[in-house]
């Protein structure tokens, strides 16, 4: 099961957060994806920038995320799931008990 975090989307801790991404991707010549210095270690401790994404491209009020999500049993990875309330998380929890060949309704 998948369990999401609830989280308030706080405007000015978000702006801070940009910042701080545009000084990583300015200061930094290669960026990996997975280390101590990569791209989901840097997104997991800013969760604004994540509820940011779910808003921004999904058209969401986020209040629930995770960072680093596996789903069908382990077959898929996301790198992380913004909700926006309660039924959607439960959505998510029936996604995450399913297998890749199960058929969803």
């Amino acid at each position: 099961m998948i369990t999401l975090f609830p989280y308030k989307f706080d405007i000015n801790k978000c702006d801070q957060q940009i910042q701080e991404l545009q000084h990583f991707l300015t200061t930094n010549l290669a960026i990996s994806e997975t280390g101590e210095n990569g791209l989901q270690k840097f997104f997991s401790e800013r969760p604004n920038l994540i509820l940011l994404l779910g808003y921004w491209h999904f058209g969401l009020e986020p209040a629930f995320y995770k960072p680093e999500v596996s789903l069908f049993s382990n077959e898929f990875r996301a790198d992380f799931v913004v909700a926006d309330d309660q039924l959607l998380q439960e959505s998510i929890e029936k996604l995450s008990t399913l297998k890749a060949s199960d058929e969803i309704e």
